[in-house]
């Protein structure tokens, strides 16, 4: 698919069910749909068209998430390969970070009516408009570059193998159990949360771990729906928690400078408020996702078409309970 000339998974054509599929076969589908879009996107990265780093930076983190949870599938791992995928992520994660967080930030402010929050506005934009062509720079000097140059030629034929041993086996009996790992593993981390000093970092990574489990769900087509839906609701929520740490942080030196200039600190104080109350919202957001995605860990691959998570309408509880139809 398109969309405004970049090649892009989303809402792509629903790939075939892993019945009757060896699991090779619909994870190299996967990680071929991902190498064409980073493959594809190079010069409309370079020319920061709409959307074009966005959809790159999402296919690596998908390619890389998929190399990692489905490793057996391969006779040989991807370590440099992966460490260089890490590297042109990290080269399109700053401005496309920088780019989300003016257009979040700027628009919570839409809903205010304090004063001074146009002068505020005004100073947030400049700042981060500022930075993000300073990121822009070194990205597209090293498109142009030999490391990138021999990182697109790596990724080809990436999705036509060769496969290990584990690759031939039944679809529906291999890859749900790897698809689980990572679901497992935030499990355990929830269960280990309290209320330290790293609590905001804790959570930033229970969220990195949430990605692998979305997009190992995801790869695994239809039959996993409600769980890549269920998943990708915890990472966004909890997205929102990330955005509103850096955003407080953004606020609170932007604020110094303003009263250094002579500005009013009060815009800035209450936009650190407001951005407090989304953030504890979208918390509570995520966990409930992470109480379905748990939920989900008990349900039988063979009952996932029929497997649904609702509210318990009986008790008047908001925690979900499984329903299998």
């Amino acid at each position: 698919m398109t969309t405004l000339g970049v090649v892009t998974t989303e809402n792509s054509a629903e790939p075939a069910p892993i019945a009757d599929r060896v699991a090779w076969e619909p994870v190299a589908d996967y990680v071929a749909r991902q190498v064409s879009v980073i493959t594809g996107s190079t010069d409309l990265v370079a020319d920061d068209a709409p959307d074009a780093i966005h959809a790159t930076r999402v296919a690596i983190r998908r390619l890389r998430s998929v190399l990692r949870t489905f490793r057996p599938l391969w006779p040989t791992g991807h370590k440099a390969l992966l460490a260089e995928l890490k590297w042109y992520a990290g080269l399109l994660g700053v401005p496309r970070d920088l780019e989300v967080m003016e257009e979040w930030l700027l628009g919570l402010t839409d809903a205010e009516d304090v004063e001074g929050l146009d002068d505020l506005r005004a100073r947030v934009r400049s700042r981060l408009d500022r930075e993000r062509e300073e990121a822009l720079a070194p990205l597209r000097s090293e498109l142009k570059g030999v490391r990138y140059g021999e990182l697109v030629p790596a990724l080809a034929g990436l999705a036509d193998g060769p496969w290990s041993q584990y690759g031939a086996v039944p679809a529906d009996l291999l890859l749900p159990g790897l698809a689980a790992a990572p679901a497992v593993r935030v499990d355990q981390m929830v269960s280990q949360l309290g209320a330290s000093d790293d609590r905001d970092e804790d959570l930033h990574t229970v969220r990195k771990v949430a990605k692998a489990a979305r997009y190992a769900y995801e790869a695994l087509g239809p039959a996993a729906k409600l769980h890549a839906k269920t998943w990708k609701k915890v990472t966004e929520s909890l997205g929102i928690v990330q955005d509103g740490i850096v955003g407080r942080d953004l606020l609170a030196t932007s604020r110094d400078r303003a009263v250094a200039a002579g500005e009013s600190a009060a815009p800035y104080d209450h936009m650190i408020g407001v951005l407090g109350r989304v953030t504890a919202e979208a918390e509570a957001a995520g966990f409930e996702s992470l109480a379905r995605g748990h939920e989900l860990l008990t349900v039988r691959p063979g009952d996932w078409a029929d497997a649904d998570i609702c509210t318990d309408s009986g008790t008047g509880s908001s925690q979900p309970t499984l329903s299998v139809r």
